[in-house]
């Protein structure tokens, strides 16, 4: 068992994501497609001397109790596991998934941890009992988890994986966010007005590895509830520097524009960067898998 363990939480993105229902118990039913990419929050998990949890981050403002999901991700855990641990767990996190973003930065921490206490507790659990665990706190964790290119229905949980689209990611996102619950609701207020992203279409262009297909089957249901100005904004100058397709990712406020190359998506980041004032801006490419361990002390 070990007493360390370094864990990277890789960031997603939506191709497209769309609302299909409600279950009755006040949660939308979700359909879309999910990628994880390489942007990583890392999470250090540590056994010390001393009893309780403990928790810090390199960014301000960040909770540190149990509203961060990493926390309750924590708590989850060693409660399913139902045995004290020796010692505190101190958990440092630093975050590199920009907030408010639509990104499940978060909910990739709260994997991260559950992939983490698994390994440092030695627990031995499989993917389906993590993802049970993530589920309870919360719906993109399972994802998270899993990794990859999947769709995902339900609230996000039930996830079927699809082939990678390949080419190369901008992802750029505006200062300011969006807060979900609101989106949702501005989502239920204009619900009979708003275009339907062709899901089926992407599922169809994924599998016959067509990346102009799965840019051109991009979109978002919530981008036209948001209206913000500044998503609209990003969405057309990445289609007008050759994306394939360009999304809000979530319920925002982050862009993705999908590129067939390297040199289309360096020539769209360099012209955001003159033109737009952006909190955060990237090339990024997509990954297998999701949270995972890559180092362990004894």
């Amino acid at each position: 068992m070990a007493r360390q363990v370094t864990v990277l939480a890789p960031a997603k993105v939506n191709l497209c994501l769309d609302v299909v229902g409600e279950d009755g118990k006040g949660y939308h039913l979700l359909d879309g497609v999910m990628l994880a990419v390489d942007l990583y929050d890392t999470l250090t998990l540590r056994l010390e001397e001393g009893k309780g949890l403990e928790v810090a981050c390199n960014r301000s403002g960040i909770p540190l109790d149990e509203s961060n999901l990493a926390v309750k991700a924590a708590k989850a855990f060693l409660q399913q596991r139902g045995e004290n641990i020796s010692g505190k767990l101190r958990m440092e996190i630093d975050k590199k998934i920009p907030a408010q973003a639509g990104m499940a930065g978060g909910s990739a921490d709260a994997a991260a941890v559950l992939e983490g206490l698994n390994h440092l507790l030695g627990t031995g659990w499989g993917l389906p009992r993590l993802m049970e665990i993530g589920l309870s706190v919360g719906s993109d964790v399972p994802f998270c988890l899993a990794g990859g290119c999947a769709r995902a229905q339900g609230r996000g949980e039930k996830l079927t994986p699809l082939p990678s689209p390949g080419g190369v990611l901008v992802i750029a996102k505006p200062a300011g966010g969006n807060d979900t619950r609101k989106v949702f609701a501005l989502y239920d207020a204009f619900e009979g007005q708003l275009h339907r992203p062709d899901v089926k279409g992407m599922i169809e262009a994924l599998h016959r590895q067509d990346v102009k297909g799965v840019g051109r089957t991009m979109g978002n249901v919530f981008e036209p509830v948001c209206a913000l100005e500044t998503v609209s904004a990003l969405v057309s100058a990445m289609k007008a520097k050759d994306a394939l397709g360009a999304a809000m990712t979530g319920t925002g406020t982050a862009v993705a524009g999908l590129f067939a190359d390297e040199a289309a998506a360096q020539t769209c980041l360099e012209s955001l960067r003159q033109t737009l004032p952006l909190e955060y801006l990237g090339i990024h490419r997509p990954v297998a898998g999701g949270a995972k361990v890559v180092g362990a002390l004894p």
